[in-house]
């Protein structure tokens, strides 16, 4: 465990490698298609979200946490793995943090690199810098960014670092960058960027503090997309939304009152848009208010997969 910088702690290998996380999740999930997102990125990849998912009737209970990636498909429930993985990092961050809210909210992503044909030039997943959106999260909410991978069999461990893969001397894996949003003062002890490998089973866990200081971006290896393993980024985070969705439709559960979750309208979308630009630039807490009661991800229109 190492204490970055004040702002979080980095597990180098939280999960056991032997246990195939990335297998195990995907044979679990149906990943669906990205149908719109703030952050632009040429690498094609693909998500699903992950909530505890209960039956209650005619009624199917669950949690939205409403950001700038949207998905194609509904939200499915925690199969065996998924409650495996956030039951361990809510252990651990209880040691970390002091009042937080609990972990109960996953955005996976699986992240394709696409090598140069004769047609084509290489493609390899990245996302630009961005701060994570809080609308439907706690003022005391932790994030935790996991990472697991297939196709490391194309690198070797690397000499100088017992948890690195590449070749010759130039890693392979993924890095995660932060940098200091512009609107922040530097004080002492807070570096105005620093950068994560992202090895295989490792977690970093740090507190929504963090994002409201932080950008954060995903920059791939220099070596060939080829090369490249797969990576699956698994985000857990907090989510306060209750959502209900019964007779076809999904409320937003507000002071015990049940909502229908509108439409967007351009004006609505414009006015999130703006909000969310400013979270990616300021470091104030951005109140969203409880007016916005629509959603830019069609999933949460559908009824969630027991």
């Amino acid at each position: 465990m190492d204490r970055v910088h004040g702002v979080g702690v980095f597990y180098r290998q939280f999960f056991d490698l032997r246990d195939d996380h990335f297998g195990r999740i995907c044979a679990e999930h149906e990943f669906q298609a990205l149908t719109e997102s703030t952050k632009p990125g040429a690498a094609h990849r693909r998500g699903i979200y992950l909530t505890p998912v209960t039956r209650c009737g005619d009624e199917l209970r669950f949690r939205l946490l409403r950001c700038s990636t949207n998905l194609s498909g509904p939200t499915e429930n925690f199969r065996a793995t998924d409650t495996s993985i956030v039951e361990a990092l809510n252990r651990e961050a209880d040691k970390i943090f002091r009042g937080h809210a609990p972990l109960n909210h996953v955005l996976a992503q699986i992240y394709h690199n696409t090598p140069a044909t004769a047609e084509r030039k290489q493609s390899k997943a990245k996302i630009s810098a961005h701060a994570d959106k809080t609308k439907d999260m706690p003022v005391n909410g932790i994030m935790a960014f996991c990472t697991f991978y297939d196709g490391l069999d194309k690198l070797r461990p690397l000499a100088g670092d017992a948890f690195d893969y590449g070749v010759g001397k130039v890693s392979g894996l993924t890095r995660l960058r932060f940098r200091l949003k512009d609107s922040v003062e530097p004080r002492d002890g807070l570096p105005s960027q620093f950068s994560l490998t992202l090895y295989p089973g490792s977690v970093f866990l740090m507190p929504l503090s963090t994002n409201r200081l932080y950008t954060h971006e995903i920059r791939p290896s220099m070596l060939d997309a080829e090369l490249l393993p797969t990576r699956l980024g698994y985000v857990v985070r907090c989510s306060k939304t209750e959502a209900v969705h019964k007779n076809g439709q999904t409320f937003l559960e507000m002071n015990s009152d049940l909502v229908k979750l509108e439409l967007p309208t351009p004006e609505g979308m414009d006015e999130l848009r703006r909000l969310y630009a400013e979270e990616n630039r300021s470091s104030s807490f951005v109140d969203y208010g409880d007016r916005f009661r629509f959603s830019m991800n069609t999933g949460d229109y559908l009824a969630p997969r027991p």
